[in-house]
C-alpha cells in the first residue's frame, strides 16, 4: 500500500478545523477492522488537504485494537469522535448498516461520506468532492475509485468504477438523474455507499437509512437516494482506492448470512413499486439483481447455504415477471449479467411463470451456471477483482462432490 500513501500529502494542522463552526464533512467508519488497515485507512483521512471534517468512528463490538487506536488518535485530533453502537455492550456486532446509522444520527457535516475503515483516500478527495458539490449544488457526486488488490499487493484501474464513462455524462457541468439512463442507472451509481458523497439535505428530505441487515445493507441507502435526487454529478477522476480480499470486512464470509441480499432486493423492489419508479427502472433493476447474484452467490461457502438463497430468490421472483427478466436479457450488459440471466430463466422460469419446486440438482444447476460465468471472467480478464480464480476453482470441485454424493450428474 506504499504507493497509496505516498501519494497523500503529509497530515495538515488541524487546531483550529473543528472550532467553533461546524464541520463541512461528516466521515462515517463502522470499526470492524484491525490494524494496520485501520491505521492507513485513518492515516488517509487525516491526510486530507481539505481539513473541515469530522470523523465518526462507530464501535460495533469491533476488535479492542481498534477501539484503543481511535481512542489515542481523538486525544491530539478534535475531529476524530469515537461513538459506540446500540448493542457495544452486548459485544454483539450489528453490521455495518446500523452502525452507519448511528454515525447519520451524530452527522453535522453539511455533506456526508461513508467509508468503509480499509479503504484509502487519496490525497485530495474531499477537496475534490466539496468543491465540486458546492460549485453545482448537486444532491451527490459519484466518482470513480481503484481498488487494491490485498491478495496480489497491487492497485487496479477498474472499468466497473465510472462505468459508461464515455457514453455518459461524467463531468459536473452536466446534470445526472435516473431518467439519463434509465436501463444502466443502477449500474452506474452502485449500492457501496464510498463511491459517492451525499448532501445532507437528501439523506434528510427522504429520510434515507441503511438496512439492518450484514450484507447489501447500503442498497436503500444509495439507490433510493439516487432516484430521489434532483442532481447528481459524476467525475472520473479516481479519489478512493478500494481494498479487496483483506479477509476482515464483512463481505469475507458471505455465507453467513445468505439471505440479505435477495432481502435487500426486496426491499428495493418494494419501494421502487411504492413510488411508481419500478416500471421505468425494471431493466437496471434485474440487471443489477443479476450482477449480484453473480458477486455474492459463488462466494457461499457451503451448498446449503445456497440452496436457501436460491428458495428465497425463487420466492421473491414470483412477484417478477418472465417479460421483464427478458426485457433485461435482450439490452447489452456484459458477459456475467446476460449468463446469469439466461440461468435465471432456465432454472426458475417454466411456461412464461415461475415455478413452484426445485430440486437439489436444479439448486446446483444454477449455481454451476453462475460460477461458470465468474471463471470465464476470471480468465478473460474481464473481470479485474479477481486476480485469481483458485478460489472459484474450489467451488466447482464442491459442486461436483455434492452432485456425486447424491447420484446426480449435470
Amino acid at each position: 500500500m506504499s504507493t497509496l500513501l505516498s501519494n497523500n500529502a503529509a497530515p495538515t494542522s488541524h487546531t483550529s478545523a473543528c472550532g467553533a463552526s461546524k464541520p463541512l464533512v461528516s466521515i462515517i467508519i463502522p470499526l470492524y477492522n484491525s490494524m494496520p488497515y485501520l491505521r492507513e485507512c485513518l492515516a488517509s483521512v487525516q491526510a486530507q488537504r481539505y481539513t473541515n471534517f469530522e470523523v465518526l468512528c462507530i464501535d460495533d463490538a469491533s476488535p479492542d485494537d481498534a477501539r484503543a487506536y481511535v481512542e489515542l488518535l481523538q486525544r491530539s485530533d478534535p475531529r476524530i469522535k469515537l461513538l459506540n453502537s446500540t448493542n457495544s455492550d452486548q459485544q454483539k456486532n450489528l453490521g455495518p448498516g446500523c452502525a452507519r446509522n448511528v454515525g447519520l444520527l451524530h452527522a453535522q457535516g453539511t455533506y456526508i461520506y461513508c467509508l468503509d475503515s480499509d479503504d484509502i483516500l487519496h490525497a485530495r478527495m474531499l477537496d475534490t468532492c466539496v468543491r465540486t458539490l458546492q460549485r453545482t449544488n448537486a444532491d451527490m457526486l459519484l466518482f470513480n475509485f481503484t481498488t487494491y488488490n490485498q491478495r496480489g499487493a497491487c492497485e487496479l484501474e477498474v472499468q466497473w468504477g465510472m462505468p459508461y464513462r464515455n457514453e455518459l455524462p461524467c463531468d459536473a457541468r452536466t446534470r445526472f438523474v435516473w431518467d439519463t439512463c434509465p436501463d444502466v442507472f443502477f449500474q452506474c451509481v452502485k449500492n457501496v455507499p464510498w463511491n459517492k458523497m451525499l448532501h445532507k439535505r437528501l439523506i434528510e428530505r427522504f429520510r434515507a437509512r441503511f438496512q439492518q441487515l450484514y450484507l447489501t445493507e447500503d442498497m436503500m441507502y444509495s439507490l433510493t437516494s439516487a432516484v430521489c435526487a434532483t442532481r447528481i454529478v459524476r467525475s472520473a477522476q479516481p479519489l478512493l482506492a478500494h481494498r479487496e480480499f483483506s479477509g476482515t470486512n464483512a463481505m469475507s464470509d458471505k455465507g453467513k448470512h445468505p439471505l440479505d441480499v435477495i432481502d435487500a432486493f426486496k426491499e428495493l423492489y418494494q419501494w421502487l413499486t411504492l413510488h411508481k419508479h419500478y416500471e421505468a427502472l425494471r431493466v437496471s433493476f434485474i440487471a443489477w439483481l443479476a450482477e449480484a447474484l453473480y458477486y455474492n452467490l459463488p462466494a457461499y461457502k457451503h451448498t446449503d447455504d445456497f440452496a436457501r438463497a436460491c428458495a428465497a430468490l425463487a420466492e421473491f421472483l414470483h412477484a417478477i415477471p418472465e417479460a421483464d427478466i427478458r426485457a433485461a436479457r435482450d439490452c447489452t450488459y456484459h458477459t456475467s449479467v446476460s449468463a446469469v440471466l439466461d440461468a435465471l430463466l432456465d432454472v426458475f422460469y417454466c411456461n412464461g411463470s415461475i415455478r413452484h419446486s426445485f430440486s437439489d440438482h436444479e439448486w446446483l444447476k444454477f449455481l454451476l451456471h453462475v460460477t461458470n460465468c465468474a471463471v470465464q471472467e476470471v480468465d478473460s480478464k474481464v473481470c479485474e477483482f479477481q486476480v485469481e480464480a483458485n478460489a472459484l476453482v474450489k467451488l466447482l470441485r464442491r459442486v461436483r462432490l455434492a452432485l456425486h454424493k447424491r447420484g446426480l450428474a449435470l
